[in-house]
């Protein structure tokens, strides 16, 4: 049964239609899958502008960001793809008025009347604008419609945050302390030296007498000074002459380990998001950078280190020394819990971000356990499944062509909803799955602690197990797979569309 959502302010209507995938006997379903969205300009447009998923998304994200940067005048960095732009803007026009740009959603090449289409620009007065942002957040808070449909908002970064003092209140400190040292130098100048008078002998005293009433010291045994260690290291309490160690760099070591996954999950995205607005100027690397960043519990990069050769005479070509945060108490961060991630930089000019205990797989598939599960079925959050291994980051032969990108995405979907119509976990489940130009699933890795933990759960194994051999040189593409916690399939490039 399709179930409709109308959102109606006076300049603005938003309606979506769409299915119910949840049965809940005493009450009407929510809408969880969106089937299409319309969105009206009374006395603006003759036709809604309409759209899916995807639209919808873009605009909620689109005229959020945008009336926060004009309520706080903060300009913030826009994260997409000059290549890609999102499929709904927002920009400041002329006098009082905000142009909202809809790009065409094509496929191959054409729109959906089969002509090439370009972006449709509506001019919108600020009365326009604020309906339209009124219909978002009735839908937003709207519990039965889109569960799942969560804006991403984040704080604003203190690097945009520009400094409200003048300059002349910022410098007083400054010149009060140059001033002060100045005068404190001055008057210690002025000061005479003290007159140091040597005392004069009796001559009846001859240097026998005075050697003879001089006490001369007897060397007393000591403690012999400590050799160093092998590695190198001095005690810094024994010798004062050593440097105290810098605790940043003592972080993998001493920090505390964030291991809950929806903390993990959510700093891994906002560290994705950081890396891309920071990263504008691409250049091009002969082979992947990679590096192990460690984040803290509000999202600051606090270290990093380099994992290859390659990372270590390419970081300043990264933005992560850019975003590095330099604390104002270091002694403070080994008592801050941290997140590890892997961050590589791909050759293509892409960046990939994932948990850094995922890269190391305990139970690999010929040992005792790797198929262990409960009797009702379920895996334990504790083992590991025999296939789920840590993909490469770089696929040799990656797929390019939009058609065949679209078919395999539309194949994967189709063979995972086949083998588990009926999946409910409870958990979001992440995973990313590689499949090579015929849609044979070559491998895949899950991307939360939850997706390992129900991984034999999924339909993967079964298609990695019917995939046979694999040709490594053969074309290939990554997907992310994403299976709601109300069991929605979601499946889309893991480097968004070509």
């Amino acid at each position: 049964m399709t179930i409709q959502r109308q959102y109606s302010l006076p300049n603005c209507n938003l309606i979506l239609e769409g299915l119910s995938t949840i049965t809940t006997p005493n009450s009407s379903p929510p809408m969880s899958v969106l089937v299409n969205a319309e969105c009206h300009f009374p006395g603006i447009l003759q036709k809604p502008l309409t759209g899916g998923r995807e639209f919808i998304e873009s605009l909620a994200t689109a005229v959020s960001r945008y009336v926060q940067e004009q309520l706080s005048g903060i300009r913030q960095p826009n994260a997409e793809p000059a290549d890609k732009p999102s499929l709904v803007q927002l920009k400041g026009g002329e006098g009082p008025y905000h142009h909202l740009i809809v790009q065409p959603q094509i496929a191959d090449g054409k729109s959906s009347d089969g002509q090439t289409d370009q972006p449709t620009d509506i001019k919108l007065t600020t009365v326009q604008l604020f309906d339209l942002l009124e219909a978002v957040d009735q839908l937003l808070a709207d519990t039965q419609t889109l569960p799942d449909l969560k804006l991403d908002l984040t704080p604003v970064s203190r690097r945009l945050v520009k400094t409200q003092e003048p300059v002349a209140k910022r410098a007083a400190p400054a010149a009060i302390g140059v001033s002060a040292l100045a005068a404190a130098a001055a008057l210690a100048f002025l000061t005479p030296i003290p007159e140091y008078e040597i005392p004069e002998r009796s001559p009846s005293q001859t240097e026998e007498e005075l050697g003879s009433g001089l006490d001369t010291p007897t060397p007393q045994p000591g403690p012999s000074p400590s050799p160093p260690s092998a590695s190198g290291d001095a005690n810094s309490q024994s010798n004062p002459d050593v440097a105290p160690v810098d605790p940043v760099a003592e972080t993998p070591e001493t920090a505390l380990e964030i291991t809950d996954p929806n903390t993990i999950d959510e700093l891994k995205q906002g560290l994705n998001r950081e890396i891309l607005q920071a990263w504008t100027d691409r250049p091009n690397f002969d082979q992947a950078l990679v590096y192990r960043v460690f984040v803290s519990e509000k999202g600051d990069i606090l270290k990093y280190t380099a994992e290859n050769d390659a990372a270590s005479a390419n970081s300043d070509q990264t933005p992560l020394p850019e975003l590095a945060f330099i604390p104002l108490d270091e002694a403070s961060v080994n008592q801050e819990p941290v997140a590890q991630f892997k961050v590589t930089f791909t050759p293509n000019k892409r960046v990939t971000v994932s948990p850094w205990q995922t890269q190391e797989k305990p139970t690999p598939a010929n040992q005792p356990g790797a198929e262990a599960r409960s009797e009702s079925g379920s895996s334990s959050s504790n083992s590991t499944a025999a296939s789920d291994i840590a993909l490469s980051d770089i696929i040799p032969n990656e797929i390019d062509d939009p058609i065949l990108v679209e078919e395999l995405n539309q194949s994967l979907y189709e063979a995972i909803d086949n083998l588990d119509p009926d999946r409910a976990f409870g958990e979001r489940l992440i995973y990313r799955v590689r499949v090579d130009e015929s849609g044979a699933v070559t491998g895949y890795e899950s991307s939360n602690q939850a997706a390992s933990a129900y991984v034999n759960d999924t339909p993967l194994p079964k298609l990695k197990a019917k995939s046979g051999e694999v040709n490594a040189d053969a074309p290939q593409l990554d997907f992310q797979v994403v299976i709601t916690s109300y069991g929605v399939l979601e499946v889309s490039p893991w480097h968004g569309w070509p």
